[in-house]
């Protein structure tokens, strides 16, 4: 049950929501995935950056048990 757990998200992820997410950066440049209307919000960018990491996370340690080598507060700094 587990296993079939982990192949459906993993199956949904890869064939449903990265496709849409791929989709919508396409629409913007990098000014636009960087841009931030004020200090107290982050960029879609940033966004992007928190939400993989947490997805990660999630799935090496949460599922397999590893580790995690996450760095959250970068994941807010970057303005790539």
């Amino acid at each position: 049950m587990e296993q079939a757990f982990v192949t459906e998200c993993r199956d949904l992820l890869r064939e449903q929501y990265l496709p849409k997410i791929e989709r919508c950066l396409e629409r913007l440049d990098d000014k636009a995935i960087w841009w931030c209307p004020n200090p107290e919000v982050n960029s879609v960018g940033n966004l992007v950056f928190h939400h993989s990491d947490t997805l990660r996370h999630w799935m090496v340690s949460g599922v397999d048990g590893a580790p995690s080598q996450r760095d959250r507060d970068a994941e807010f700094d970057a303005d790539v």
